[in-house]
């Protein structure tokens, strides 16, 4: 009698390696839309008080968190305020404009992912 054979195919492996990215994906995503709203509202409060190293580590923060996730909109307006603050154009921050991205950016997310991240747990979690 001859063993199963165990070996995994090419194909098998692409497909698990694919179903784990899009899981950490969809965790990220989670995360993303969990504390997003809150590094930007991080942010408002040192903008608030003029704390403007904390307030660029903010959008640096919110850039990355941004860009991982896809909010390419969000990610460079973020980078360009990031930019901005860090040459002394204290004028070009806009936290509104970022406040409107943010929420657009959550909520295209939401559907993109659909009903487990809009609920606030990962699918396949």
């Amino acid at each position: 009698m001859q063993a199963p054979d165990d070996r995994l195919t090419s194909e098998e492996c692409r497909n698990r390696i694919n179903r784990s990215l899009a899981q950490l994906y969809d965790r990220l995503v989670l995360a993303f839309v969990q504390d997003g709203p809150a590094e930007l509202a991080a942010l408002a409060a040192a903008w608030a008080q003029q704390r403007l190293d904390d307030a660029q580590r903010g959008l640096h923060t919110l850039r990355g968190l941004a860009g991982a996730v896809g909010a390419s909109a969000l990610a460079d307006e973020t980078g360009r305020q990031e930019q901005a603050l860090r040459t002394g154009q204290t004028h070009a921050v806009d936290l509104a404009v970022l406040q409107g991205l943010m929420a657009r950016s959550v909520a295209g997310l939401k559907e993109l992912t659909g009903a487990e991240v809009a609920a606030g747990r990962a699918p396949d979690a």
